[in-house]
């Protein structure tokens, strides 16, 4: 439906997570398939945490417990915890160590809850991603570090996604085109980024790779005439 945007899927991919302008603002939506080869039912707001400003870019951990999302203006990133997948979302608390006093964007989180990839405007920059990483999913984060190798002058990359253990990360560049890159561990720098051309048709974002990395969910569009799509391999 127009207006839906920003994808993420359980790693199980029986619970999808956007936002939508659905209700005539950006709150967060979700739908559940019994398994990856039924239909996905019908779409429900997310009601417990959306509060009327705009709560946008949600990114589910792996198990399904902890949903991360950017809420407010300027935006912040938030994280709500479940005690299980029936259960409702509990309050949301601030993402401090991710928060800057410019606009932060939710961007990846790794399946194993240990790698955050984020898209900001701090030092009045215009979005640049930076990575913060933690030993233990219950753990506080590293410092936020700018990600050198793959930010470039004048052009906005946003909306990474990470793969389960925070070595392949796809990312889109200016809304019009989503890269790839890897590295070897989480502590090597990011490799040279390799252009998604298969899916390269004009405004594409958001990206979200299953966990084998072969189904893709991804935006095409701006604004309010979002759509989400998906490719396989």
């Amino acid at each position: 439906m127009p207006g839906d945007d920003d994808p993420c899927l359980t790693r199980d991919q029986t619970e999808i997570f956007f936002d939508s302008l659905r209700s005539g603002n950006h709150d967060l939506w979700t739908a559940r398939r019994a398994s990856v080869d039924d239909p996905w039912g019908a779409p429900e707001p997310i009601t417990e945490l959306n509060d009327g400003d705009r709560q946008e870019q949600p990114q589910v951990s792996g198990d399904g417990l902890r949903l991360y999302f950017a809420s407010g203006v300027p935006s912040n990133i938030f994280m709500s915890i479940r005690a299980d997948r029936a259960g409702p979302w509990g309050p949301p608390v601030m993402v401090g160590e991710a928060n800057s006093t410019g606009d932060d964007d939710m961007g990846g989180i790794s399946a194993n809850d240990l790698v955050l990839v984020v898209s900001s405007k701090r030092g009045g920059r215009p979005d640049d991603l930076y990575e913060l990483q933690r030993r233990l999913p219950d753990a506080g984060w590293s410092a936020p570090r700018a990600l050198a190798e793959l930010n470039i002058a004048l052009q906005t990359p946003r909306s990474p996604h990470v793969d389960d253990l925070g070595l392949v990360m796809f990312y889109d560049l200016n809304q019009s085109k989503i890269l790839w890159t890897s590295r070897a561990t989480i502590e090597a720098p990011w490799g040279t980024p390799i252009p998604v051309t298969e899916i390269d048709f004009g405004f594409v974002s958001d990206p979200w790779l299953s966990p084998d990395l072969h189904t893709i969910y991804f935006t095409v569009g701006q604004g309010t005439n979002n759509e989400i799509y998906r490719a396989t391999r």
